[in-house]
């Protein structure tokens, strides 16, 4: 697309987005500072089919995953409620540990996770996990981005293009791939801006014994939560990165797709292959950090960073050889991430600066909001000095080779924001002027139950299958009137799929 195209057409910067959806990855730990003993709570529906309320590799790791909505606002909205529907559900030893990389893990911490998983169908994917990559990676957290493109928007640039010979769904394809090489490309400017592991608390076999910390981000290092180099697989083309991934499956270097740990994701009804005949729905941008200074682990700017990222890849072209700048950008990226995040890096800035001459650019074409330019600005001072970044504010914390306290310090305080003496009455503080007491108290149960659900102002939708109902009383006054009323309309407090005959999903 060029930016006449988009003038003709009318478009705005809002036109191009369908629906964000977050994933976060976060550890329960004890006061103490090691992993959870206490069980995965058991008040939460059944881990086989709760659409937003999950563990992982272990026990201690919750994962809490947003319904895909039509705006950040909305998204991050959703992710304050999951971490509030969580942290209320903490014992009194409990806290969330907002940091990617975990906490020091003792003999006993390794033992409990090798022989604790409430997740018998993924025993067997677990079992392997656990003896090629080990305790202490699969442990390390993260964010999840999912970002769809507006799918009407696409077939109207399909039907202008006037391509020969092609289908929407290869167009779709093309573009959506287009944007995940991109997003590939630059990954170092994530990685520099919101890099926020400068430090491991374990020395596993990943991590060289030569290495200086603080660094910016050793999560997205090749030291982190990444493929082993001999199972790294790029971004030459949709085809190649499929193919490969399939090769490496049939060779039994892959357990299965899941396995690809690359920055982006191209995600699909379906299994991987069904791409070539479904489309790409969304892509999954895994690069992400915990913030730890965020009550719930991330920030707009960031989101809105990469929204801007992905704009500028609609109007750029891709590299000619996409295999060498791939590489070249990758070893870029190690750099910044291992880098003292004190520390300026020339290559770095140079190619920063380069970069935000286009993004500069395509915010006055595209007619953007200030902000856009705003944030630019604040990310650019970073480039200046880099001891504004979020990296070296969290390096900061370091005390005695440790970010231990700190992160018990700010676990503590996140707690207290979601779950403290003044959110004891409001189960969502936050959401008082959009949602009456009667309302959060439904919204609470339906997520604790399994429901999926949305809101708007002063109303609460909650799914089952293809039932919805909608309540917008101001009656219900405690936990078990809300689950009196969604036990009346949908005749469960137990919405396993299973039961329903189609589960789809609120949009």
């Amino acid at each position: 697309m060029d930016y006449e195209l988009w003038q003709e057409l009318g478009l705005t910067f809002a036109d191009l987005w369908q629906a964000t959806g977050i994933e976060v990855e976060e550890h329960r730990v004890q006061k103490s500072g090691c992993l959870s003993r206490h069980e995965y709570p058991n008040i939460f529906g059944s881990r086989n089919f709760h659409p937003m309320l999950q563990s992982d590799f272990g026990e201690s790791q919750m994962e809490l995953v947003t319904l895909p909505q039509p705006n950040l606002t909305a998204a991050m909205s959703f992710l304050d409620v999951l971490q509030a529907v969580v942290q209320r559900q903490l014992n009194a030893d409990e806290v969330i540990w907002p940091l990617s990389l975990p906490p020091h893990l003792s003999d006993d911490d390794k033992q409990f996770v090798t022989t604790h998983f409430g997740r018998p169908k993924y025993q067997q994917y677990r079992d392997y996990l656990l003896k090629n990559y080990g305790i202490e990676q699969e442990l390390i957290t993260g964010i999840h981005v999912n970002i769809s493109l507006n799918e009407v928007l696409l077939e109207k640039l399909f039907k202008q293009a006037k391509l020969p010979n092609s289908h929407f769904v290869s167009y779709k394809n093309h573009t959506y791939f287009h944007v995940a090489q991109f997003l590939s490309l630059h990954r170092y400017l994530l990685t520099y801006f919101f890099g926020a592991s400068p430090i491991s608390e374990n020395q596993y076999w990943r991590i060289p014994e030569h290495i200086h910390y603080p660094v910016r981000s050793l999560r997205s290092s090749t030291y982190g939560f990444e493929n082993t180099a001999d199972k790294r697989i790029g971004y030459i083309s949709l085809h190649d990165q499929i193919n490969a991934i399939e090769h490496q499956i049939a060779k039994r270097r892959y357990f299965s797709e899941h396995e690809f740990y690359g920055p982006v994701r191209v995600k699909s009804k379906g299994n991987f292959r069904a791409v070539f005949k479904n489309g790409i729905d969304y892509l999954e941008l895994r690069m992400f950090d915990l913030n730890p200074f965020e009550p719930n682990h991330l920030s707009l700017d960031a989101l809105n960073f990469v929204r801007l990222l992905i704009a500028q890849s609609l109007f750029t072209a891709a590299p000619k050889d996409m295999n060498q700048a791939y590489a070249a950008a990758m070893a870029l990226n190690e750099k910044v991430a291992l880098t003292d995040p004190s520390k300026k890096i020339p290559q770095f800035i140079a190619w920063a600066q380069r970069d935000f001459k286009l993004l500069y650019q395509t915010c006055e074409r595209l007619g953007l909001p200030d902000y856009f330019k705003h944030l630019l600005d604040r990310l650019s001072k970073q480039l200046d000095d880099p001891q504004d970044t979020l990296g070296y504010q969290v390096a900061a914390q370091i005390q005695n080779n440790s970010l231990e306290n700190f992160g018990l310090t700010q676990g503590q305080k996140f707690k207290m924001y979601y779950a403290g003496a003044n959110a004891k009455t409001w189960p969502f503080l936050f959401l008082k002027d959009t949602l009456n007491l009667s309302q959060q108290l439904v919204l609470q149960q339906a997520i604790i139950h399994g429901f999926k659900v949305n809101w708007q102002v002063h109303r609460v939708m909650v799914q089952f299958g293809k039932e919805f109902h909608l309540y917008d009383g101001d009656w219900i006054r405690t936990p078990q009137a809300a689950d009196q009323w969604l036990q009346t309309k949908f005749r469960t407090l137990r919405p396993d799929p299973d039961q329903a005959r189609t589960f789809g999903g609120i949009k």
